[in-house]
């Protein structure tokens, strides 16, 4: 049976409305398979994120120092943590197959108590709680009821990927566009990573920098209300509250919000006040002034971009503000001390800041690490994982570029495309930075413990760049008078 245009145009409106909700039970499909298949103790850093997690039920929420040690933490000095129920110590210590070194050593805990040991969990130190609150929630639950900690840490990675798959769904809601893609690419990231569900801060940090992304497409392109603009900055603070190395992607609020402001204003709603009859003269000179349309749409327009501007101005300052004071209240240790000492680590960002020659050697580690796609102890997957993420990415900027170069691209849209791909590029360079000054040993002259998984949060943005770039091409391509000849003589 052939449908008709405007039937098959209705079916495609109906797939683009269910898109969200296809696209979280996607996410929980993939995410569950994936779940089920990946024996405890096998996702990155489990056992320093599951010490993390508790000891943060047990009120250490910024770390002490420890004098514990484990084959990650192997240093007798620098290395903090937290009071850890002694259930996930003899869980981990069960599970342990040489996957996560992060478990401690049993014979080194020298404080302890009936139900809780002092481990280290330096590397996951710094994620404040809110990064864990799904996690937090399965913990609690878990000791509230009693339940063995086999289940309550399936309980706790069941209720990510709840979570994971909400955030999913309202993130492809959220886009103006291209919602069948996205679908499609956040399904695979689901089903090639372990993020979805794992017991780590990476879990709630990527699906938090997908719902902003698709927010700021949504800001910069369509016009909104103010909620869904306040809507923005909490995500913001939730991102700030996750991993700080994503930072640079919120100051893209003000610029989505500007972006908003130049826009035509929402038709206004039923519930606008009317103005009452007047009694004199003067009110109703000015009565007639407020019921011109002209009039009242300009006062409305300015209120409105008074109001946007206070809430791109809460929605940036709010989140990097707590980010700062957090950065400050856990900037006296190192996450892997065993690497860079304290001491070393204080001593690389003075020479930093005070050294020129230092800074482009730094440069140079960087792009060594970049063109090399160096990977964390030089995994060759990880590496061809990385190459591929970054190549990705070059060849979007590149379709960018073309669309700007041949105008497709203008105005507001283009500014934004290109600062979207500049925050990206900065977070990028924050990651290697981050891991030349905590990470990466005097001896080694590239910086060293990239993953693959820190690029995964930035595929949506790429993705939808390029997709807007080739778009714009392929109209502009159809436009040119060769083509619409082409055309006519087709027809």
């Amino acid at each position: 049976m052939i449908l008709s245009a405007t039937r098959r145009s209705r079916l495609i409106a109906a797939a683009l409305r269910l898109m969200p909700i296809i696209a979280a039970l996607c996410a929980l499909l993939a995410g569950g398979m994936v779940m089920l298949s990946t024996a405890p103790g096998h996702t990155s850093d489990v056992w320093a994120h599951t010490y993390r997690i508790s000891g943060i039920l047990n009120g250490d929420v910024i770390a002490r120092p420890v004098s514990s040690r484990s084959e990650l933490h192997p240093m007798v000095h620098g290395n903090v943590g937290g009071a850890v129920d002694r259930s996930w110590l003899d869980y981990s210590i069960r599970e342990y197959d040489h996957h996560d070194p992060a478990v401690a050593w049993p014979d080194t805990i020298t404080r302890s108590d009936a139900r809780t040991v002092d481990l280290p969990y330096n590397n996951t130190a710094v994620y404040t709680p809110v990064a864990y609150l799904p996690q937090l929630a399965g913990f609690a639950a878990g000791r509230a009821l009693g339940l063995p900690t086999a289940v309550t840490y399936r309980l706790a990675q069941t209720l990510m990927l709840a979570v994971y798959a909400l955030m999913t769904g309202l993130a492809v809601a959220a886009l103006p566009r291209w919602r069948i893609p996205a679908t499609l690419l956040l399904t695979a990231v689901t089903a090639a990573s372990n993020s979805a569900f794992a017991i780590s801060a990476d879990s709630l940090t990527q699906c938090t920098v997908t719902l902003l992304t698709a927010m700021l497409l949504r800001v910069a392109t369509r016009p909104v209300r103010l909620r869904f603009v306040a809507g923005l900055g909490g995500v913001a603070m939730l991102l700030a509250c996750c991993k700080f190395i994503y930072a640079p992607l919120i100051l893209m609020v003000p610029l989505a919000v500007w972006t908003q402001s130049r826009m035509a204003m929402p038709r206004p709603s039923a519930t606008d006040r009317k103005p009452t009859q007047p009694r004199d003269c003067a009110r109703q000179s000015a009565l007639h002034l407020e019921e011109n349309p002209t009039w009242r749409r300009v006062r409305l327009l300015r209120q409105r971009r008074c109001r946007l501007a206070a809430l791109a101005a809460v929605g940036t300052v709010a989140p990097l503000t707590l980010l700062a004071v957090w950065m400050r209240l856990n900037d006296w240790y190192t996450t892997m001390p065993v690497n860079v000492t304290y001491a070393h680590m204080t001593a690389r960002k003075h020479a930093l800041l005070t050294d020129p020659g230092l800074g482009m050697r730094v440069i140079g580690y960087v792009a060594r690490a970049i063109v090399t796609a160096r990977a964390n102890l030089d995994r060759a997957s990880d590496s061809r994982l990385i190459g591929m993420c970054l190549i990705v990415f070059a060849a979007s900027l590149i379709m960018l570029a073309l669309a700007t170069t041949t105008r497709a691209i203008t105005g507001r849209l283009a500014v934004f495309w290109w600062a979207s791909f500049a925050a990206a590029a900065a977070t990028i360079a924050a990651m290697y930075l981050a891991l030349w000054l905590q990470y990466t040993p005097d001896w080694m002259d590239v910086a060293d413990g990239m993953q693959h998984r820190y690029l995964y949060p930035l595929a949506l943005m790429t993705l939808l760049g390029a997709l807007d770039a080739i778009a714009a091409s392929a109209r502009r391509i159809t436009r040119l008078p060769g083509a619409q000849r082409d055309d006519a003589n087709m027809a």
